[in-house]
């Protein structure tokens, strides 16, 4: 009875992204594509500091628009052992970033007139992440679950690592 009890309970119920599921007892793994993408309109208003005399600043506003677009695949699995079910998961993926080139008028008190060139923010970059939790308790709706887990991407501009403990209660 308990195994036919394994199979019913472990669902993937979680899940954001489209994947394809096999299963066998007493586990279940979900695997598949990920991928997003985002677009960022950004508008800051111009402004004029007052207070430092010949040093205030003056901007003008700046527009552009930047979009990030990911492509990857990530996994997770549930075992079930006898301190709870251990979930393991991990994603690998690649990202793009693009952003327009701004050149944003700019002054030093309303007397030295220049321009403030930003480039463009174009990257790539691999982006992994790896965990595992474990949920200790579940009773009725409730539970508790306790993680580890890191994210990174790697590119040849960019570089960015972290790490994650977490204990999670659900009621």
């Amino acid at each position: 009875m308990r195994s036919e009890e394994r199979r019913r309970a472990l669902v993937d119920r979680e899940s954001r992204e489209p994947h394809v599921v096999a299963s066998s007892a007493p586990t279940i793994a979900a695997f598949g594509p990920t991928g997003s993408f985002e677009l960022y309109d950004v508008s800051v208003d111009g402004f004029t500091e007052s207070g430092a005399g010949a040093f205030n600043i003056k901007a003008d506003e700046q527009e552009t628009t930047m979009t990030v677009a990911r492509l990857g695949i990530h996994a997770e699995s549930e075992f079930l052992t006898n301190t709870g079910t251990v979930m393991p998961y991990g994603h690998l993926g690649y990202a793009s970033r693009s952003s327009d080139d701004a050149i944003i008028p700019t002054s030093f008190g309303g007397v030295l007139p220049g321009i403030t060139p930003v480039d463009r923010a174009d990257d790539s970059w691999v982006d992994l992440g790896l965990g595992v939790s474990v949920e200790t308790s579940r009773e009725g709706t409730s539970s508790t679950r306790v993680g580890v887990d890191y994210r990174g991407a790697v590119g040849d501009n960019y570089e960015n690592h972290s790490g994650r403990l977490f204990v999670e209660f659900r009621f």
